[in-house]
């Protein structure tokens, strides 16, 4: 693997996912709902037997997460990009592995999304506010505060479950930022390749992967994870039957490997490391807010900021150590030797033998004239 780092002017910024880990907002449920909740991620505090599960099956856990969601754009107190104002246009919902998250991509106006100042002053910051009040039971009621996670804006799949960052309250959360791309080779001097998807307009591992577990959980289960495809009328499954479909798509001799997903890795891919810090609002500040939005920043709200720290860029480039090259100019390096030694010795022995026919000749031609010599007599 060869790896570069190159100094550059600007830098295309990266988009960036925000979401609340309080999904549901309780201003927005009636009693009815609320207690629907209740009883279907129960299972957090009690044993919930999975005869049960059954209960649920009409629900629209996902219906109800867009209608009761989190409301970023009233909830966003502040949004810089640059030095400037964010643009509505640059934000888009979509529905992700924690619920409905806001997207900000700066590819949807193309006079600023390249980042032209390194460091904080050049990048991104955003301040949003969430209310105590709003807070209820739903399936990531253990964290608070929200979660971001910085991707490529071409990504269809994001995922911010497992791999976001938390971002907790109270606190400024800084993601300085470092891009790194990767160039790798296709078989049989790599691994990298890609397919057609049939659920995704470009291909990517993680939304190949995505497709596949969608399919092997609308097979067995007959439903689906809420950031999965919408297609063949797969309805989403709740928090029960998500628990019931793992046991039955993961126990042993029906084991679900991914595996078995052919999807090889990207040949062309970027990749952005993060170097999370985090700091206590200061008390200035926290006076500011309370202030001017009149919220108490350290228990009802969370700053984002996004930067490049610098413009390197790294890049590793996967190169064949034996390539069909190289094995061309090695056969014919051996042949030319080969041939070249054989030609030689030809030559020589030619060579040899005309030497000797030439002499053998010429001792002839001397003895033939020595036998017809006659000696006068006496």
């Amino acid at each position: 693997m060869k790896i570069q780092w190159t100094q550059v002017d600007q830098m295309q910024f990266p988009a960036v996912t925000i979401c609340n880990y309080n999904v549901f907002q309780r201003s927005m449920l009636n009693s009815e709902q609320v207690q629907l909740l209740e009883n279907v991620y129960q299972y957090k505090f009690d044993d919930v037997p999975r005869s049960n599960v059954t209960q649920y099956e009409t629900d629209t856990i996902e219906e109800l997460m867009v209608n009761a969601s989190y409301d970023y754009d009233k909830r966003r107190l502040e949004c810089k990009y640059d030095g400037m104002t964010c643009p509505p246009t640059m934000f888009y919902k979509a529905m992700r592995d924690v619920g409905v998250c806001l997207t900000f991509d700066p590819r949807r106006d193309n006079s600023t999304k390249n980042q032209t100042v390194a460091g904080k002053n050049g990048g991104l910051i955003m301040v949003f506010k969430i209310p105590e009040e709003d807070w209820t039971i739903g399936p990531h009621m253990d964290f608070q505060g929200m979660v971001v996670t910085v991707h490529n804006p071409a990504d269809e799949i994001v995922l911010l479950a497992e791999t976001g960052t938390p971002v907790p309250l109270g606190k400024v959360t800084s993601l300085p930022l470092s891009k790194s791309s990767f160039n790798l080779l296709t078989p049989p001097y790599g691994q990298c390749g890609s397919r057609t998807l049939s659920y995704y307009q470009s291909y990517s591992q993680q939304a190949c992967m995505t497709e596949c577990h969608y399919k092997a959980m609308a097979d067995t289960c007959g439903c689906k994870k809420i950031y999965m495809p919408s297609h063949d009328n797969v309805k989403t499954c709740n928090q029960l039957e998500d628990k019931e479909c793992s046991h039955a798509m993961f126990k042993e001799g029906t084991k679900f490997k991914m595996t078995q997903c052919n999807c090889p890795p990207e040949c062309q891919s970027y990749h952005y490391n993060i170097d999370v810090k985090e700091q206590l609002v200061s008390d200035g500040a926290r006076s500011l807010y309370m202030k001017h939005h009149n919220i108490d920043i350290r228990k009802q709200g969370v700053i984002i900021q996004v930067y490049y720290k610098d413009f390197g860029h790294t890049y590793h480039i996967q190169e064949a150590i034996y390539d069909f090259e190289k094995l061309l100019c090695d056969i014919g390096g051996a042949a030319g030797l080969f041939l070249g030694a054989s030609f030689m010795t030809i030559m020589e022995f030619m060579d040899f033998a005309l030497v000797k026919g030439w002499f053998a000749s010429i001792r002839r031609m001397k003895k033939a004239r020595t036998d017809h010599i006659q000696l006068p007599s006496e």
